[in-house]
């Protein structure tokens, strides 16, 4: 290797250069098919050690090159590689973190997997690494599912150049898996295989929770029934609140189960939170839904949240409330007369759902129209999803029916800006928006 070419004090230094800047790497596997299984390596830069470039006063840029190569012995069997860059004022480079992914296509084999680090303004930065890699196979037949990701990050897209797109998302990872003072919530990927396969007499729930000390914290459990369908891959993302937990190791928990809450699969995900902030874990929202937990913050979000379920006359109560307690007073009547505890618990189930499925770069799942009318109406009957084209705006068309298959309610929204914010312009639902002349929109320049 290139070390032992080097002076020894030279050759040390390069090791601990390396052990300091290549430390946070995360490797985690996904389905292709029988034959051959995606691994991604995903590593966490500190900025603070990586080299600039003056570009212009005040101004630095980092250009840099990562490379994994897998090896059986000395046979190379792939090499992939991604370049990135970052353009930083001197306060910003001193600080933060730069992710870079790299995605090897493998058969399910052990091999030798060497990354390399290289700057493309300076001859004088690589940095190389290795470790043993043992490839998983995934079942045709049998229901499976992926390794987790943990991330901070994740919204829809199209743009699958980008090294983090998968799916129909982009998935930011946090490598270090490490969330420091600042962030509010964790961010989980997962994929689940072949759940046409389940039975079909059978009843499943996909669940999830998290774990401290080898117990499961009250109050982070997510159940929600998982039929069986077609669809070759089915995409798990879920948004943690973690500003309140205390500083310590945690463990992200999914699982497919049945009725019965035995397992079929499961995988778990650790992450550390440092919160010097918090002392103590927040108390655990009892059975009697008693809400004097809730702080102001939390009851500002569960006011946004639970928008689509209140009346005009509980709009009204509830913005002429100034103090805390008489918030915590309200949502502890909000729910009781809606069922409670388990009827809070569903409520926050479909939450996470519309989070997973309509958040956009800048909004939460349910502080969208679609997420707002998910969690109002339910999910729709059907779906009529129009991409966009140079005369069109994407679209789509919600339908909903009654028991008898007649048409109950009809929502159109329209992605005027083609970046993945579809906004509500006409329903035949009573009191929401009214436009039937909405096709003249679809042609309308992006705002």
């Amino acid at each position: 290797m290139l070390l032992l070419c080097l002076p020894l004090p030279l050759a040390w230094a390069q090791v601990q250069r390396s052990a300091e800047i290549l430390s946070a790497i995360d490797v985690v596997q996904f389905r292709v098919d029988t034959a051959q299984t995606a691994v991604e390596f995903a590593i966490a830069l500190p900025k603070a050690k990586l080299p600039y470039d003056e570009v212009a006063a005040e101004l630095y840029r980092t250009q840099l090159e990562l490379s994994v190569a897998a090896f059986q012995g000395e046979k190379l069997v792939q090499k992939n590689a991604v370049k990135a860059s970052a353009i930083d004022s001197a306060s910003m480079r001193g600080s933060g973190q730069l992710i870079m992914l790299v995605r090897l296509i493998l058969p399910p084999e052990k091999y030798r997997a060497v990354l390399t680090l290289k700057s493309l303004g300076r001859k004088d930065f690589q940095l190389e690494t290795e470790r043993p890699l043992t490839v998983r196979a995934f079942s045709e037949t049998q229901p499976t599912m992926s390794d987790i990701c943990v991330g901070a990050q994740a919204f829809r897209s199209t743009m699958k150049k980008s090294m983090f797109y998968k799916n129909g998302y982009e998935f930011v990872p946090n490598p270090s898996a490490l969330f420091g003072t600042g962030f509010d919530t964790a961010v989980f990927y997962a994929e689940f295989y072949n759940l046409n396969h389940l039975p079909k007499d059978g009843k499943f729930f996909q669940r999830s929770f998290l774990m401290r000390s080898g117990q499961m914290l009250a109050g982070t459990e997510r159940l929600y029934a998982r039929e069986p369908t077609s669809e070759t891959v089915v995409v798990f993302i879920e948004r943690v609140p973690i500003g309140k937990l205390a500083s310590g190791g945690y463990e992200f928990h999914l699982q497919l189960v049945d009725s019965a809450m035995k397992p079929v699969l499961a995988q778990s995900k650790k992450f550390f939170i440092f919160n010097p902030t918090v002392k103590v874990n927040a108390p655990a929202v009892t059975s009697d839904e008693n809400f004097s937990w809730l702080t102001e913050e939390e009851a500002k979000e569960m006011r946004t949240q639970v928008t689509a379920l209140m009346t005009p006359e509980e709009i009204k109560v509830y913005d002429t409330l100034r103090t805390l307690r008489d918030k915590q007073q309200f949502f502890q009547q909000f729910w009781a007369v809606r069922g409670g505890a388990s009827a809070r618990r569903e409520f926050m189930n479909k939450v996470a759902e519309a989070d997973r499925l309509y958040a956009s770069r800048v909004r939460r799942g349910y502080e969208t129209d679609r997420g707002r009318v998910f969690l109002k109406y339910g999910k729709p009957t059907q779906v009529e999803s129009v991409a966009g084209s140079q005369q069109s705006r994407p679209y789509e068309i919600w339908t909903y029916l009654n028991s008898e298959n007649q048409i109950e309610a009809i929502f159109v929204f329209i992605d005027r800006g083609s970046f993945g914010s579809y906004e509500l312009v006409h329903s035949t639902a009573p009191g929401e928006p009214q436009n039937p002349n909405w096709r003249t929109f679809l042609a309308q320049p992006a705002r």
